[in-house]
């Protein structure tokens, strides 16, 4: 069973416990009690998930022990939110409490409306719920694309937990989540300050805090220096055998940091490393095609893709990729603004038209098309949300567009969309 399993499990059956002891708590109307019991439980099955993307999933086809266990796990949980439903007509005066015990569980299955709604309420009625509801909030707000809200709310749970001795292991689990939302929204500057302040004092993430340091080290363009940190949290994780998890973070972002430096060498010996571990996965697809490209071959490179997003169709960035290559090869064999259009649009879909790379290649598809008002108009959206680093690009992609001219790859090509193994969805 894996750490992650276990984790799963032990938040199940302590978490139903503390419902359970709760609810007969209830009968004698001790709310301070009740409520910090059902935080307690919604904060384990936060700890289970909050840093996994692999959400439980009720799919009665699944055939595997793994996802049996899955799914009898997910069918717990609801059945634990239905008691929590019955509890709250029972006993009014603790709503609050049992609200945001509920969210906690709809956040672990991804019922993401859901949990917020339960969250919302719970923290409109009761400010002082607690960190943990802010950091359920966080997370359900992230996986909804809502960054900026989900980063205030991480940044309210920190400030209970840091303020509590006893909530030493949620203060770190925060922190770190907090980085994957600035990952999120592209303010890299802010990651690797942030990870600095944490390496100043001992951690217990360090390995982690280091990974995530190199990963926006890697969007800074600072390679060397992403590549050295890099190096080490890899050799950490090959030392600890046990950690495969993290192993494969590790050089799924190395990998990227030696495409970024050109070295495709390097990067495809950590690729075929990941394939061995892991299997052919579209993430490894993904980034055997930005070598492929890096070489000129847009025929293997759309190979790639194309298998990519059978292995896994929810992955934007395959989609991204294939309408760069569709829109934007300098070899017209591989050119097709229609098929272009689709992937691009599709890509924008599945990041819920908030990435300002998928609407970049989406102006470059119209403008492959030849319909440029269009290709203008989504190059000037990508420029509205577009970082600050980005807006001089943008602005010349604009400018192009409006002279008539279509993008072609080597013309300051978007970089692959950021994808980590966090609780997004």
């Amino acid at each position: 069973m894996s750490h992650l399993r276990k984790l799963i499990w032990a938040s199940w059956f302590i978490g139903t416990s503390l419902v359970l002891l709760s609810w007969l708590r209830l009968v004698s109307n001790d709310v301070g009690w009740c409520g910090s019991y059902i935080a307690g439980a919604g904060w384990l099955v936060s700890l289970a998930t909050s840093r996994n993307s692999s959400f439980i999933r009720l799919n009665c086809e699944d055939t595997d022990e793994s996802s049996r266990l899955d799914r009898q796990t997910a069918c717990e949980y609801q059945a634990s939110i239905d008691q929590l439903t019955r509890q709250m007509d029972n006993s009014p005066e603790n709503r609050s409490a049992l609200l945001a015990s509920r969210g906690a569980f709809h956040r672990v299955l991804g019922n993401w409306d859901a949990a917020i709604a339960d969250l919302d309420a719970a923290l409109a009625s009761n400010p002082d719920c607690g960190g943990n509801a802010y950091f359920d909030r966080s997370i359900a707000l992230l996986n909804s694309g809502r960054p900026e809200p989900a980063l205030l709310d991480v940044e309210n749970a920190i400030a209970y937990f840091q303020n509590d001795d006893e909530s030493y292991e949620q203060y770190e689990w925060a922190r770190q989540w907090r980085h994957d939302i600035l990952l999120k929204l592209e303010r890299f500057d802010a990651v690797v300050e942030n990870c600095d302040q944490i390496l100043l004092e001992p951690t217990p993430d360090e390995l982690a805090t280091r990974l995530t340091r190199g990963i926006a080290l890697t969007e800074l363009g600072r390679i060397p220096e992403s590549l050295n940190e890099l190096s080490t949290v890899v050799d950490a994780f090959v030392e600890k055998e046990q950690d495969e998890e993290s192993l494969i973070s590790a050089l799924q972002a190395r990998a990227g940091a030696y495409l970024r430096a050109g070295e495709v060498e390097m990067a495809l010996a950590d690729i075929r490393r990941l394939q061995t571990i892991e299997g052919l996965t579209a993430d490894n697809l993904s980034r055997m095609g930005v070598a492929e490209i890096q070489t000129n071959d847009y025929r293997a490179a759309l190979n790639c893709y194309e298998k990519a997003v059978l292995l896994d169709p929810s992955m934007a960035n395959n989609y991204f990729q294939l309408a760069i290559i569709q829109a934007g090869s300098p070899d017209d064999r591989f050119r097709d603004g229609p098929q272009a259009e689709v992937n691009a649009r599709k890509a924008c879909e599945l990041t819920k038209w908030n990435d300002w790379n998928c609407i970049s290649v989406l102006a470059a598809a119209k403008a492959e098309l030849g319909e440029f008002d269009q290709a203008i108009e989504f190059a000037e959206w990508s420029l509205r949300i577009a970082p600050d680093r980005e807006k001089k690009q943008r602005q010349e992609r604009v400018d192009q567009f409006r002279d008539g001219k279509p993008f072609r790859i080597g013309e300051a090509l978007p970089r692959t969309i950021y994808r980590r193994n966090s609780a997004e969805s």
